[in-house]
């Protein structure tokens, strides 16, 4: 249980660094918390495993967000944040819509 509340801290914490909506930080929870009573990710870092997280909850919530914003803010590598977005993905079935570049436009 302490680990999953140094986790939302974390979550929190980021989010707040780079202006997400509370519903984002809320959602990013969320994942965290299922991806923790499943054990989905057994093995893999804690912060790719809230990277990957925060990433799906942007896309679920249409924040337009791209891995290489998310790995600025977790330092994270692309990489570890990909394997587990895929992994969540397929096992949490999640809907995460594809952002193209009209989406990301509103951010410039």
């Amino acid at each position: 249980e302490r680990t999953l509340l140094k986790a939302y801290e974390e979550i929190s914490a980021m989010c707040d660094s780079i202006s997400l909506s509370e519903l984002v930080s809320d959602t990013a929870k969320q994942l965290y918390k299922r991806v923790e009573d499943e054990k989905l990710l057994r093995g893999k870092a804690s912060d790719a495993i809230i990277a990957a997280c925060i990433f799906i909850a942007c896309r679920q919530e249409k924040v337009d967000r791209t891995f290489r914003d998310i790995c600025a803010l977790t330092e994270v590598p692309k990489t570890q944040i990909a394997v587990c977005f895929k992994i969540l993905q397929n096992k949490l079935q999640t809907d995460t819509a594809t952002m193209n570049s009209e989406d990301m436009m509103t951010r410039f």
